[in-house]
């Protein structure tokens, strides 16, 4: 038999109304009694009908993330699950659900609209970067529909976002190994396009120049992420007459086919050659010898996503803002040259 609230009122003495405001820590409920109230509560096995409750308040207590799963790597890139981790890990503490939404499974921008924001079956929206558009950041402005951007965006600045802060974190890289004396480095970072390479050269470049070095000390090479890259574009460079002295890597694959390049030229790692790279996944700790990175915190990225989210949902007034996640040097063998500063 379905326990229901008229049982925990009867049981307990009171009315609904007094358990339904005991449920919710409603202020004009003494302690005592709500502490009678949850005690009858466990006694009875009562489960409160949340999606009712959720229907009389007009919330889901749903937060939506927009993901595109047509990309077959995402369930197997640590970097968004690390956020999806982050997210779902506030939201469960909040008593909110997260729901993914597969744009692959909608028509169009103006679809996740109606099926997710006109019917309201979402609180919120948190939508990557990479697939943003006018249209729904337009939208979402026009209802005062509370959503956070996951990544910084080049347009919508007026909107709430939160990113790690990749310019910083090439700054922190280049600021490390000139205190470990070298001064020729050579960044070997992704894609032109992509919006965190563009920010990881601004820093390089910002930092290059505040530590005087010319421009024929240092490098920076565009291409895929990948250990291939690392590998033919530092033998190149290392066969060249004016080579660099340090490496910065887009990531642990780029490094990993650096440090073959140097190994390959009877080349010591960091007596005559630093390396650092982005990110401590998925093998930075492992290598030999252990990689010198700049942390970039993608579980916090999505705790932060979340916690913004969630004040705009229960504060809707709330101002805009914008949050960028300060990155770590994590100092490993890769840099600790002999006779440099620690």
């Amino acid at each position: 038999m379905k326990i229901t609230i008229s049982d925990v009122a009867r049981e307990a003495g009171v009315s609904k109304s007094t358990v339904s405001k005991a449920m919710n820590g409603h202020p004009s409920i003494p302690d005592v009694t709500k502490r009678m109230i949850m005690a009858t509560i466990d006694r009875l096995g009562f489960i409160p009908n949340t999606s009712a409750k959720n229907l009389a308040s007009r919330s889901t207590r749903n937060l939506a993330l927009l993901t595109d799963l047509s990309r077959e790597r995402n369930f197997a890139d640590p970097f968004f699950l690390n956020i999806l981790s982050g997210i779902e890990g506030v939201a469960f503490k909040a008593d909110f659900e997260v729901t993914l939404c597969n744009v692959n499974h909608l028509d169009s921008s103006s679809a996740f609209l109606a099926r997710y924001v006109f019917s309201h079956r979402a609180d919120g929206i948190f939508i990557p970067g990479s697939i943003l558009s006018a249209l729904i950041v337009e939208e979402l402005h026009r209802r005062n529909f509370p959503h956070v951007i996951i990544g910084q965006p080049l347009e919508y600045a007026y909107s709430n976002w939160t990113d790690l802060d990749n310019g910083l974190g090439a700054e922190m890289l280049i600021d490390h190994i000139a205190a470990k004396g070298y001064t020729r480095p050579a960044f070997i970072t992704g894609l032109e396009s992509g919006p965190i390479t563009r920010q990881r050269v601004e820093g390089f470049n910002r930092a290059v120049r505040r530590h005087g070095f010319k421009s024929d000390q240092h490098w920076l090479i565009h291409g895929q992420s990948d250990r291939e890259h690392g590998l033919s574009t530092a033998g190149l460079l290392l066969d060249s007459p004016n080579p660099p002295d340090s490496f910065i890597c887009e990531d642990n694959l780029v490094a990993s086919g650096v440090y073959t390049a140097i190994r390959q030229r009877g080349l010591s790692i960091p007596k005559d050659l630093g390396v650092v790279s982005f990110n401590d996944y998925p093998l930075a700790p492992y290598m030999e010898p252990p990689l010198t990175v700049v942390d970039m915190d993608t579980y916090g990225l999505g705790e932060t996503a979340c916690l913004a989210l969630i004040e705009q949902v229960e504060n809707p007034e709330r101002r805009q803002r914008a949050t960028l996640i300060k990155p770590e040097i994590i100092e490993r063998e890769s840099t600790r040259r002999p006779g440099a500063a620690e």
